[in-house]
């Protein structure tokens, strides 16, 4: 696809639906897709230091295309098209609620 854009950003709130799109779109368009959720958590929930993780998201960004799903000024500024997902609150309460309640034994999914 000669001039499409290589580097999109998918943001929104919580719930929106950002990682589902934006996987979508990657495979549809061959580019590869980073969610910065794997960047921003580490097992059990716990937040990585803000300075590790900037740099990590600046080291995708560096990239000549990808598609990023998150929430990142960083990677807002890289982008060439942003796509806000916007659905209303009640719809995002209900995603993550449901993703959510499989979890309240275990720390975080995949552990």
């Amino acid at each position: 696809m000669t001039g499409a854009p290589r580097r999109i950003f998918v943001t929104g709130n919580a719930g929106a639906g950002k990682t589902t799109f934006a996987a979508a779109l990657a495979e549809r368009r061959g580019l590869p897709a980073h969610s910065l959720d794997s960047i921003v958590w580490l097992p059990g929930w716990r937040k990585r230091d803000p300075n590790e993780r900037d740099a990590l998201i600046t080291e995708l960004c560096a990239a000549p295309a990808w598609v990023i799903d998150g929430v990142s000024e960083i990677a807002l500024e890289h982008a060439a098209v942003v796509v806000f997902i916007a659905v209303p609150r009640r719809v995002s309460y209900r995603r993550v609620t449901k993703r959510h309640l499989p979890y309240q034994i275990r720390t975080s999914p995949g552990q």
